[in-house]
């Protein structure tokens, strides 16, 4: 019998604010295709504004995959994000556009995600205990201890829940690095700009979500779901406002430091892409429109053709 064919993807990655959403609903026009966001943030209902999510028309008219796919109260990891999308992509016929700025969903939507040894409770109990009585050195010595070079490899060292992954790994005698299929990094099409046209971006789309009613999404946010988990947090700009609904913080401060937290994340998002991806970057100067920006990305998408998901 011969194998199903796999579902191929036609990609457009880049950091927040580089203007994908608008390029991406062209080329969707154009092509008669179906949209799979890879962002970390839209699988959270509710949770609009704060992520620049598209809007119920958009995401109607262009059938989108990967959004509102767990309540914020709940946590979304990269491996319920694939199975959420797997089957929507199982269809046969479509054209499918993945765009996004979360560079591990692209890379486990096309290059897999690594099978992860069963769930230890003993040895995630004992970190857990680690850090709620020592803290994040305590629980970092707990893991150089057992697994000295795990530890070396982990990318990041200070994020508490890959630390307690890493020790249940360690003591099954796992390896927490990433896997083998991932030495090579995947081909990608992104959209580029200019640091300070970013800058200037993402401080017009703070602003504009605030203004937009960040605060009454927020305040709803929490009479629907009293306490968002920690992942859900994460999203930059729904911390900064509850502390403006608690009055520990002023609206325009609140704008100001999620302005700053939006900065840093662009910048972490392009060192991924730099040095995680090998990158077919389109170019994009402030006169351009999204429909010239489009030309651009399906030359190169007609040269190289689409990519197969791993599904």
């Amino acid at each position: 019998m011969a194998e199903a064919a796999s579902t191929l993807l036609f990609t457009l990655a880049g950091p927040t604010a580089c203007g994908k959403t608008a390029v991406a609903h062209c080329l969707a026009e154009r092509l008669g295709a179906r949209i799979l966001s890879v962002d970390s943030m839209l699988v959270y209902r509710g949770m609009n504004i704060g992520t620049a999510k598209p809007s119920l028309a958009e995401l109607s008219a262009h059938g989108y995959a990967g959004v509102d796919i767990v309540d914020p109260s709940e946590t979304c990891s990269v491996g319920r994000y694939l199975e959420a999308v797997r089957e929507p992509l199982a269809g046969r016929g479509k054209t499918w556009i993945a765009v996004g700025g979360t560079g591990l969903y692209f890379r486990c939507l096309v290059q897999g995600l690594a099978p992860r040894p069963t769930a230890d409770a003993v040895a995630r109990a004992e970190a857990e205990a680690t850090w709620q009585t020592g803290g994040l050195v305590a629980l970092q010595n707990l893991i150089r201890r057992a697994a000295p070079q795990a530890f070396e490899r982990l990318r990041d060292p200070n994020n508490p829940r890959r630390l307690i992954r890493a020790y249940e790994v360690a003591r099954q005698g796992g390896d927490a690095s990433p896997p083998a299929t991932w030495q090579d990094p995947p081909s990608l099409v992104g959209l580029w700009r200019e640091k300070a046209e970013l800058d200037v971006r993402v401080a017009e789309r703070v602003r504009h979500m605030f203004n937009a009613g960040l605060l009454d999404e927020v305040a709803a946010l929490r009479d629907r779901w009293p306490s968002l988990s920690n992942a859900a947090l994460q999203a930059i700009g729904y911390r900064e406002a509850f502390a403006v609904l608690d009055g520990r913080l002023s609206c325009e401060a609140a704008i100001e430091e999620t302005i700053r937290r939006t900065r840093r994340l662009v910048r972490r998002q392009m060192t991924w892409f730099r040095h995680q991806a090998r990158m077919q970057w389109v170019r994009v100067r402030p006169d351009c429109s999204p429909d010239k920006i489009a030309d651009e990305v399906l030359r190169l998408w007609e040269r190289d053709g689409p990519t197969p998901a791993a599904m």
